[in-house]
């Protein structure tokens, strides 16, 4: 068996380049014992808090049960530590508004003294970004399903970073663009055009690696052959389904007026799409090696979830968190974001690596810029999940834990445990009330 680099790749035409997962070929021999799997940082954030009694589980540490918005993450009980008491941390109701100040602190730990919804320091992806994502193709992946004027990432103080939102964009950027650059530095422009025309025949990106793809086949085990399918076959299910969803750089060829204008939200379908679409990118990505710090945002505020049965924006309903009928709706809305986070979870178990498999090697945390939505910080929504994830310091991250705090616990501190965990990050400062790492977390 040939012993493959870790960078390889099928190239075709295109500027495309398609990144393998990593394969027994990686890793014999002396490149097993002087190879370890990356560790990864993915982050998951809302709008507009959670219904309590249905987010925290009851019972111990480690004798509990989930509660109903909880409850498809079941399967990965064993996988997860559900944080109860910290409280989200914003320095002044001047700041601009709660769920600005919201937003900006609930990755960073820092306030909007710009009153803009704009963080004074960088958020925890970036943080971990800068330590371990200098080696990757993409630095980090920050994407979402939608932008809005709240701004949970940031690469410094006062410094948004990007969010891209539209699948497609997020596919190019991940595999393809592997051209040479032109004399002046910049991007190929043939490459884009080949694209385009492989599109525009209906080709996969696949089809122009296929020839590379059997050469390399010929020379790994039956093992790997089976995970190079695998692996071919999830990308080209993600870009049929981004190719037939179409999205904005579609919307002109055959854009008619709906005969009911749509309201301020975005649209159930793409809500649905672009969100889900990106959680599968990002599986792919972190498979690929591609990334090893990902993020999305789901934007919600004016969306109303119709096809859960809400009848209303999400925000007013928030608004109305403690009454029956709103905390009904509430909790499925929060439920189907549950779904979406436990799908991709799984989608990493799918993914052999190593001894294990993608998950063990990925922290997932899910967060909210509200406890409730009726601006209210105090016992904010905070969970991580993880497989047998190895510590940066040493040692594996203990999971399938209920972690109770009085409420004068900083959500800083999960912050600053988190960068510890996956890249060693000791900071003197994290965020504006950092007190260190959460006791027992690690």
């Amino acid at each position: 068996m040939k012993l493959l680099s870790r960078r390889t790749l099928l190239r075709g035409a295109g500027g495309v380049g398609i990144a393998l997962p990593f394969l027994d070929a990686m890793w014999t021999g002396q490149a097993r014992a002087a190879t370890a799997a990356p560790r990864r940082l993915f982050v998951m954030t809302g709008n507009n808090g959670i219904v309590p009694q249905s987010w925290f589980p009851t019972g111990t540490e480690k004798d509990f049960k989930l509660a109903a918005s909880m409850l498809p993450f079941e399967p990965l009980r064993s996988n997860l530590i559900i944080i109860d008491g910290p409280r989200r941390m914003e320095r002044g109701t001047t700041d601009g508004t709660a769920h600005g100040r919201g937003a900006a602190s609930a990755i960073s730990g820092w306030s909007s003294s710009g009153k803009n919804g704009i963080a004074d320091g960088a958020s925890l992806d970036q943080v971990v970004a800068n330590a371990i994502g200098g080696s990757s193709r993409v630095k980090s992946l920050i994407t979402g399903n939608k932008v809005y004027n709240y701004f949970f990432f940031t690469d410094g103080p006062k410094q948004v970073h990007p969010v891209e939102p539209d699948p497609k964009k997020n596919f190019d950027r991940l595999f393809t663009g592997f051209a040479a650059p032109t004399s002046t530095g910049a991007p190929d422009p043939g490459a884009s055009a080949d694209l385009a025309k492989l599109r525009a025949r209906d080709k996969s990106i696949l089809d122009a690696a296929m020839e590379q793809y059997k050469k390399v086949a010929l020379v790994v085990g039956p093992g790997d052959r089976q995970r190079l399918e695998k692996h071919l076959t999830a990308i080209r299910q993600v870009e049929l389904q981004i190719d037939n969803a179409g999205g904005p750089a579609e919307a002109t060829k055959s854009c008619t007026k709906p005969a009911d204008a749509p309201g301020p939200g975005m649209g159930a379908d793409q809500y649905q799409h672009f969100g889900k679409a990106n959680l599968e990118l990002t599986a792919l990505a972190f498979a690929c090696d591609i990334t090893r710090v990902g993020a999305l945002q789901w934007i919600s505020h004016n969306e109303v979830f119709s096809w859960l049965g809400a009848t209303e924006q999400h925000h007013p309903l928030s608004h109305k968190c403690g009454a029956a009928g709103p905390d009904a709706q509430l909790t499925k809305i929060v439920t189907w974001h549950a779904e979406q986070a436990a799908a991709f979870l799984t989608q990493l178990k799918s993914f052999p690596e190593g001894e294990g498999t993608v998950f063990d090697n990925t922290l997932f945390y899910w967060t909210n810029e509200q406890s409730i939505g009726s601006h209210k910080f105090e016992r904010g929504p905070f969970l991580i999940a993880a497989g047998k994830f190895p510590l940066a310091a040493g040692g594996t991250l203990q999971t399938g834990r209920y972690l109770k705090y009085d409420g004068g616990t900083m959500h800083t501190s999960i912050l600053q445990s988190i960068a510890l965990a996956v890249a060693n990050v000791k900071m003197a400062v994290f965020g504006a009330w950092d007190k260190g790492p959460l006791p027992g977390l690690l």
